[in-house]
């Protein structure tokens, strides 16, 4: 029997508010009704209604529109047009309600503004504001199917929190909540236990949702058992990277805590310690990045009986590179202070998991090789033709000359030739991940460039002359794509969820029947971590479930072609990670006569809250190809995560470790 229960996002923030589902008819026409009527007022629009003391009534639809009489409003530049005909009716349409920390991304805002006889109203002046957030006022007076335009983004503040935009038109008001998300905070460090009295090496890293890196920030470190800590007060690196050293003087298991952002995030580290017998690490570091054909010293440190041990064998092995005898295991003898040595080197880049066993004792850790001579730039627009006000992902990929991706590098994007007034949306230069790649986002303007008209370049700021340039044609095609969702998804068995959608298509505000839309869903994230208990009302009992995330990771498939290349396998699991977890019951859909076309996502309940997709959908229409994406962390039914009685199932397919170096 199938269930239909609400869901919750991975965020955790109590949305009661009602989602937009079709997100309604962009040029909504007077009389216009559809099939999707009952779907419509379900899954109508986010909205916080608050009238003028004025408002009468509200739209009959449900659609989380305002009625009220015409009144003075707030101007959101430009000239000031002559006043329209009463608008009573104003809908707010975000095209997403979940905006990803790292600036890289922005939520399109549209309100509807329409007479009480639903005729859409042409010249009203409407003024949006945000509580946080940047909001750029892309359209401020209606146009010709009653649309004001604003977008809204988050480039420089990564705090979690919930951003209220309020949109006003004459007479009405109504109000639109956005989530960022994704911000997290990581910690790192021996996997085994150390020794009473020893030290141990503990990795702190900040993360974006969009998977940028936090730089510059301050960073609180407690040990619950009062061991001493190199710092309590630690700050980032240009990797978003904070290195601590904690040395038991309890001579207790610990519990070691970094909070971050004013203390909205934290993550906690178990610090195992032995009495007895102990073997760790002494270098490298957890995490601890190596310059390919570098010799890297590999020290660890065997405890017996509390005291150092000497002269014992110790066997170290490998799965990326080779030690000193050219081979991925060696067997080494521990010296006078119970430390063996080795040393490890690789030419192939990527993350690497070292082992170190005794007759009696483990332990291991994770590294990554990364190469540091870029020969090859290569950049990607995606897509290629937009509309006015849409956006293009710019993707760098840099590689050596032995195609190895390249970590760490600067890559400056630049708009070389842009007539349409476009801008991208990035500060700074962008620095490459573990996979090679940077990403930035284009804002196109709002006039025609001509084919290939805009011209954009990317570099390395170290290296000028490793650059490549793309082009990219805004078109004044009127075709419109939005996808939308509900408050509503169902549990079609025990075992998966289904998640519905609807995608919408118009050209210049009027609905497009018997369009062809083609649908595809990458992994572009995946999480590490467990289920973990959690006082969701305050009352000091613990009543729900939440994710406790260990680490964050991108996807693998760097050129999304399903297929494993050179380089892109981080956890050397031997596949693409994530695979395609999630199914599109279709992968073409065709619009009705209004327009609308739903579709639905169709996952194992496992991987709820540990996968973010991008979902795509694009068409081809007379006057050009329309194009939109949105990214979706797969949600969890809500009653799954509410009942504290009963845990969700599982924790993180992907492993609870804290590296995605590896699969643990």
């Amino acid at each position: 029997m199938t269930a239909s229960r609400e869901l919750t996002f991975s965020n955790h923030y109590p949305y009661r508010f009602v989602l937009l589902v079709a997100l309604m008819v962009l040029g909504l026409m007077s009389g216009c009704k559809s099939s999707l009527d009952s779907a419509l007022e379900d899954r109508a629009a986010t909205v916080n209604q608050t009238s003028t003391p004025s408002a009468s009534g509200s739209d009959a639809s449900g659609s989380g529109s305002n009625s009220g009489s015409a009144g003075s409003s707030g101007t959101s530049g430009g000239d000031t047009p002559a006043s329209p005909a009463e608008p009573s009716r104003l809908t707010v349409l975000a095209d997403h309600l979940q905006l990803q920390s790292g600036g890289s991304g922005s939520v399109r805002i549209t309100a509807n503004v329409r007479d009480s006889h639903n005729v859409v109203q042409e010249g009203a002046v409407v003024s949006f504001s945000a509580s946080s957030g940047s909001l750029k006022i892309e359209q401020g007076v209606t146009d010709s199917v009653g649309n004001a335009v604003a977008v809204l983004s988050s480039p420089y503040d990564p705090t979690p929190r919930t951003i209220k935009v309020t949109v006003e038109a004459p007479g009405t008001s109504a109000e639109v909540q956005i989530a960022v998300t994704g911000t997290s905070i990581e910690m790192s460090g021996p996997q085994n236990a150390i020794s009473a009295g020893q030290s141990a090496a503990l990795l702190i890293k900040l993360r974006t949702g969009d998977g940028g890196v936090l730089k510059n920030q301050p960073v609180t470190i407690t040990s619950a058992q009062g061991n001493t800590l190199s710092e309590t007060q630690a700050t980032t690196d240009d990797q978003g990277q904070a290195h601590i050293t904690v040395t038991d003087t309890a001579g207790v298991d610990d519990t070691i805590t970094a909070t971050a952002l004013d203390g909205l995030i934290s993550a906690t580290f178990r610090l195992k310690v032995s009495q007895d017998n102990s073997l760790t690490f002494v270098t490298p570091t957890p995490e601890q990045e190596i310059n390919l054909n570098s010799a890297e010293t590999v020290s660890v440190k065997l405890i017996r009986g509390g005291v150092p041990a000497s002269g014992a064998p110790v066997t170290l092995y490998t799965n990326r590179g080779g030690f000193g005898n050219n081979k991925s295991v060696i067997a080494a003898t521990t010296d006078s202070d119970g430390v063996a040595t080795v040393s490890l080197s690789s030419h192939q880049a990527g993350g690497a998991t070292i082992k170190a066993e005794t007759d009696s004792e483990a332990a291991e850790q994770t590294i990554e090789f990364v190469a540091t001579t870029p020969t090859v730039l290569k950049l990607d627009a995606s897509p290629s033709t937009v509309s006015f006000g849409q956006t293009s992902l710019l993707t760098v990929i840099v590689r050596d000359a032995n195609d190895n991706l390249v970590k760490n590098q600067d890559i400056v994007f630049h708009v070389d030739s842009d007539i349409t007034g476009g801008t991208l949306q990035t500060s700074g230069a962008v620095k490459t991940d573990s996979l090679g790649r940077a990403t930035a986002v284009y804002h196109a303007g709002s006039s025609a460039s001509g084919q290939n008209g805009v011209e954009i370049s990317a570099y390395i700021a170290d290296s000028p002359a490793i650059s490549a340039t793309t082009r990219l044609t805004v078109d004044p095609a009127n075709t419109r794509i939005i996808i939308g969702t509900g408050n509503q998804m169902s549990e079609p068995n025990e075992t998966q969820y289904e998640h519905p959608f609807v995608v919408q298509v118009s050209d210049d505000g009027a609905p497009v029947a018997s369009a062809a839309v083609t649908l595809r869903a990458y992994p572009v994230v995946y999480r590490k971590g467990y289920w973990e208990g959690y006082d969701s009302d305050l009352d000091g009992k613990l009543d729900a479930w939440r994710p406790k995330v260990t680490a964050v990771c991108v996807a693998e498939d760097v050129d999304r072609d399903g297929e494993l290349d050179a380089g892109e396998d981080i956890n050397q699991d031997g596949e693409l990670t994530p695979s395609a977890v999630a199914t599109l019951v279709s992968s073409v859909v065709t619009t009705d006569e209004n327009g609308f076309a739903p579709f639905s996502l169709i996952y194992p309940q496992n991987f709820a809250e540990w996968v973010t997709l991008d979902l795509v959908a694009q068409t081809s229409q007379a006057d050009g190809e329309a194009w939109m994406s949105t990214q979706v962390t797969l949600p969890a039914i809500e009653s799954d995560v509410k009942d504290y009685q009963k845990a969700p199932p599982g924790g993180s397919p992907f492993g609870v470790g804290t590296s995605c170096n590896d699969t643990l």
